[in-house]
């Protein structure tokens, strides 16, 4: 073999082991098609008709809703380039007409651990607050008229200091009137 053909034999090699090592441990080129991985091959799930996007250092945390379904999902950000599909967070929640506020609440590992409640709260409700385990009161981002989400670090049980954990949640309205409170168990 002359020189030329063991260079385009050794590269086409080369190509065909990183293509494996892509295949075999389900890497892609974008979150979002990681997501659409586990939607549809590990939890057959949606699609979904809204996803929101929340950045962390080691992947992407993702709110979607589906029908009447509001589920969260971790992806994974790999060797700089690709994504790997992840988990899912804390339960599946449907979404209950009848309640004014249905929410999840979860614990998570982003840059450390943190506490993390994701709800959708209806009409007239537009405020969600959160009352922690340390007396503070946190309010919930907006994602959309329904959907909101918030995190804070929570450390950990086994420490008696600095665990944070979600005890009390209240939507308000437009003009700030409290329309309902309730204690998360």
């Amino acid at each position: 073999m002359n020189k030329k053909t063991k260079l385009v034999l050794h590269i086409s090699l080369l190509i065909l082991i990183f293509l494996l090592i892509i295949l075999s441990q389900r890497l892609f080129f974008s979150w979002e098609s990681a997501y659409r991985h586990m939607e549809k091959n590990i939890f057959h799930y949606g699609p979904a008709d809204e996803i929101y996007v929340m950045d962390d250092s080691n992947g992407k945390y993702l709110l979607t809703k589906y029908d009447q379904w509001i589920v969260s999902f971790y992806v994974y950000h790999r060797y700089s380039i690709f994504y790997q599909p992840g988990f899912m967070v804390g339960q599946p929640l449907e979404i209950d007409d009848d309640d004014m506020i249905t929410y999840g609440v979860s614990s998570v590992y982003f840059d450390g651990r943190e506490h993390l409640v994701y709800a959708h709260a209806s009409d007239p409700i537009t405020t969600l607050e959160v009352d922690l385990s340390d007396g503070t009161t946190a309010t919930l981002n907006t994602l959309s008229d329904h959907l909101h989400y918030g995190h804070w670090p929570s450390g950990w049980p086994e420490e008696d200091h600095d665990y944070l954990e979600a005890v009390m949640i209240r939507g308000y309205d437009e003009a700030g009137e409290l329309i309902h409170e309730e204690v998360i168990d």
